[in-house]
């Protein structure tokens, strides 16, 4: 059976009807607990769990409770490690950051080559065009001569004739 899911018009979602959320960089999420914990708050004040999500959260939440948890009593040690933690994802943004500016680079270079291969291309097919031109006026001139020889041939053809 589906379930009925609600379709939200256009006119509902006017500017003063959108709830304001919270915009924060993803490295200020990463080290600033305070921004975090708002912006986690914010989010989890506008979700509204389904059906589905809530049985979900049961089967989870039982397997944990039968199982053995993995979870430190030393809260020193969880500070430590999500320190490191954040330690890695920052150097993990840094890196990605870099490859960004490198792909923005080569972004950059390869439009440069593209107007270099389209310049090119319009000089040869200018180039083509006026040796294609020149060509078919020394094609058409050539046919002229021709004619002319062809002519001359034929008035002396007939001159030899009544000669003989």
């Amino acid at each position: 059976m589906k379930k009925h899911i609600p379709i939200h018009s256009i006119n509902k979602r006017s500017n003063k009807q959108r709830p304001r959320t919270p915009h924060y960089s993803l490295l200020d999420m990463i080290c600033n607990r305070r921004i975090r914990a708002e912006t986690f708050d914010y989010f989890d004040s506008q979700y509204h769990e389904t059906e589905d999500e809530a049985e979900i959260f049961r089967v989870m939440s039982s397997r944990r409770k039968r199982g053995v948890t993995n979870m430190n009593p030393n809260p020193e040690v969880n500070e430590m490690e999500e320190n490191k933690i954040l330690e890695i994802l920052v150097q993990l943004l840094h890196g990605l950051t870099e490859l960004m500016h490198e792909f923005k680079q080569d972004m950059l270079e390869l439009k440069q080559d593209i107007q270099e291969v389209k310049d090119i291309q319009l000089r040869m097919e200018t180039e083509l065009t006026e040796k294609f031109d020149s060509l078919c006026e020394i094609m058409s001139v050539q046919k002229d001569f021709n004619k002319d020889i062809l002519e001359r041939l034929d008035r002396i053809e007939a001159k030899i004739e009544v000669c003989s």
